[in-house]
């Protein structure tokens, strides 16, 4: 398995040529929260998000996954569409200094089941039915392979047996 951080070599690099480090993603939520509290962020579906409504229900679902035990270093695979749920998922992610590893949609047991081992997956979080397709039972014969899988999030849908929500 590759490593999930880059060579000194290259940190030194980016670093020196001033291109690195840059604001965690975070960290740029939480700017703009601060910056444009009221100002219309995101839309989607039915929802429509300020800039403090978006970093609210990121920092909720980080606190939300470190009580289910997700730490730095820790790699989340997620298998979402172009939800408003993807975007706050990736601020937590990285609020707790986790791997974010989304995984396109079309993919199924196989692929899923690659990924979520070479990746070290420890939560897999996927729709419920997506265009005709119950990722749920998906995660669960991921689960199956995947030694390290601990915990399947469900969005949008109820949970497996074992499961959770995102909320």
């Amino acid at each position: 398995m590759l490593p999930l951080a880059p060579s000194p070599a290259r940190l030194e690099l980016h670093t020196a040529a001033g291109e690195w480090p840059s604001p965690a993603l975070h960290e740029l939520a939480a700017a703009r929260a601060a910056d444009l509290p009221g100002e219309l962020f995101l839309v989607e579906g039915g929802e429509r998000l300020t800039y403090a409504e978006f970093h609210r229900r990121a920092a909720a679902l980080a606190a939300g996954l470190a009580r289910r035990g997700i730490v730095a270093g820790d790699v989340v695979s997620w298998q979402l569409p172009s939800w408003w749920e993807a975007a706050v998922l990736s601020v937590a992610i990285d609020w707790l200094g986790a791997v974010s590893n989304p995984i396109i949609p079309i993919y199924r047991e196989r692929e899923v089941s690659f990924i979520a081992r070479q990746a070290g997956t420890r939560m897999l979080v996927v729709p419920g039915v997506l265009r005709n397709f119950d990722h749920r039972e998906l995660a669960c014969a991921v689960r199956d392979a995947a030694a390290g899988l601990e915990h399947i999030v469900t969005v949008r849908a109820e949970p497996v047996a074992g499961g959770c929500t995102l909320a």
